[in-house]
């Protein structure tokens, strides 16, 4: 049986460059799926304001990365404005959410990409945007539930 998707979009909060080795087990999945012969495109966007805290060089904003078999997956790292959860008593978490959201938005437009599908790896923020994305412009879309908990999810209610 063919698949059915031949081109698909992963939303993670994190992906792995060389300098920022973290979430390698979304890095395998993708890998894997490109070579089952996916076309992936992984939008990973970086916080402007932990990328200064913490001093994190998040990657290249657009690269190439290589799987073993020598199947190409493209990266965009777009940078958006986050905020921690409580700031002055007030529950930032969904104006972080709104940033993260017209972040990936404008990647998708920007690069004019019309995926099979959308996948967010992770309930918060990747899978919501997955799922908010994908009904705005009509696309299929599933979350990876993984290790996340509802305690996250519920920051946003």
């Amino acid at each position: 049986m063919k698949n059915r998707i031949k081109n698909l979009c992963i939303i993670a909060g994190n992906y792995p460059s060389e300098k920022n080795p973290v979430y390698t087990f979304v890095d395998q999945l993708v890998c894997e799926l490109a070579d089952r012969g996916i076309n992936c495109v992984v939008i990973s966007p970086s916080s402007i304001s932990k990328c200064i805290i913490r001093k994190i060089n998040t990657g290249p904003r657009e690269s190439i990365r290589e799987t073993k078999t020598g199947n190409k997956i493209k990266v965009y790292r777009p940078k958006y404005f986050s905020f921690s959860n409580k700031l002055l008593n007030i529950n930032t978490a969904m104006i972080t959410y709104i940033f993260f959201k017209r972040c990936v938005l404008n990647e998708f437009k920007k690069r004019k990409l019309t995926p099979d599908a959308i996948y967010g790896h992770f309930i918060a923020s990747s899978g919501m945007c997955a799922g908010d994305i994908g009904e705005v412009l009509s696309i299929p879309s599933f979350l990876g539930y993984g290790e996340s908990s509802t305690e996250n999810f519920l920051v946003f209610s």
